[in-house]
C-alpha cells in the first residue's frame, strides 16, 4: 500500500515519482480528478514562451469578477476559450494568453490554463505573479457567487496539482496584496477558513475493506473524494462493499491524462 506524502513535493526522488506514475499506469480508469488540457478546451497557442514559476509559495484564488450566470458543462470548453480570447484580444493588460494557470467549473472540472511550472499573469505586478499560482474559479460578484460542492473539490484537486508540482502550502485570495474584491465574499471566505486546503496528498494504492467501513470512512481515511473511488473501481449504486474486498483508493491531485504518460 501507497503511504500519505507531505503537502510540499519538492524534496520527492525522481525514483519515487516514477514508481508512483507507473503504479498508476497499471490501474485502468483512474480518475483522480477531472482534468481537462489545452488540447481538449482547443486552447489558442501562446503568444510568447512562458516564464518559469521556480519558487511558488502557493495559490492564489480568484473569480471571473462583475457577473457569471452559469453553464451547463457542455458550454464550459466554449467559456474557457472566451476568457482566453478576452485576455489575449481585449485586456489592457495585453496578456499573450490566458492569466491564469488553472480555472475550475461549477462542475469541479480543472482546466490547463498557462499549466504548471509557469509564472500567471492573474496576480498583479511581477512580484505577485512569481510568488504565487493563479487559480480562476468560474464565479461571479452577481450571478452565479456561491461555489458548489463540486467546485470546491476541484479547487482543492487543483491546489494538490500544484502542490505536487513544487507549489507551497499558502492559499489566499487575489486581493491579498493587490487592491481588489476579487475572488469574492463567498469564496473569499472559503480560502480564509481553510475549506480549499487539499490536506495531506495520497499517493494512490490498494485498500482491502475492513469490518464496519463503507466509502465514507474510506474516503476521509485517504482523504480522496468519495465519487473518484467510485470511478476509479466502476462501483454501481447502492456501492455496498464486502469486507476483505480490494478497492483502488486513486492519488488526490493527479491527472488521468498524466498517469497514462
Amino acid at each position: 500500500m501507497a503511504s500519505y506524502t507531505g503537502t510540499r513535493r519538492a524534496g520527492r526522488s525522481p525514483l519515487i515519482c516514477f514508481a508512483v506514475l507507473s503504479y498508476l499506469m497499471m490501474i485502468p480508469g483512474v480518475l483522480a480528478m477531472n482534468f481537462v488540457s489545452r488540447e481538449e478546451w482547443k486552447a489558442r497557442a501562446p503568444k510568447e514562451a512562458y516564464k518559469p514559476m521556480t519558487d511558488a509559495k502557493g495559490v492564489k484564488v480568484h473569480y471571473l469578477g462583475p457577473q457569471f450566470s452559469g453553464k451547463e458543462h457542455s458550454e464550459c470548453d466554449d467559456f474557457m476559450r472566451s476568457v482566453q480570447n478576452q485576455h489575449m484580444d481585449e485586456s489592457p493588460e495585453d496578456y499573450f494568453d490566458i492569466a491564469y494557470n488553472l480555472a475550475v467549473c461549477e462542475h469541479g472540472y480543472v482546466f490547463d490554463g498557462r499549466g504548471k511550472g509557469h509564472r500567471s499573469g492573474a496576480n498583479g505586478d511581477v512580484q505577485l505573479n512569481s510568488d504565487h499560482y493563479a487559480v480562476l474559479a468560474f464565479l461571479g460578484k452577481s450571478g452565479v457567487t456561491e461555489p458548489s460542492d463540486e467546485q470546491i473539490i476541484g479547487l482543492q484537486d487543483s491546489i494538490a496539482y500544484l502542490r505536487r508540482a513544487g507549489a507551497g502550502d499558502e492559499i489566499k485570495g487575489h486581493r491579498d496584496g493587490y487592491n481588489t474584491e476579487c475572488p469574492g465574499g463567498p469564496l473569499y471566505k472559503l480560502v480564509t477558513d481553510g475549506s480549499l486546503d487539499p490536506g495531506r496528498l495520497w499517493d494512490g494504492g490498494i485498500h482491502k475493506v475492513q469490518r464496519g467501513e463503507d466509502l465514507d470512512t474510506i474516503s476521509a481515511k485517504y482523504n480522496v473524494p468519495k465519487q473518484y473511488i467510485i470511478t476509479a473501481n466502476d462501483l454501481k449504486s447502492p456501492y455496498r462493499l464486502t469486507v476483505n474486498q480490494t478497492i483502488e483508493v486513486p492519488a488526490r491531485g493527479v491527472p488521468l491524462t498524466e498517469s497514462e504518460n
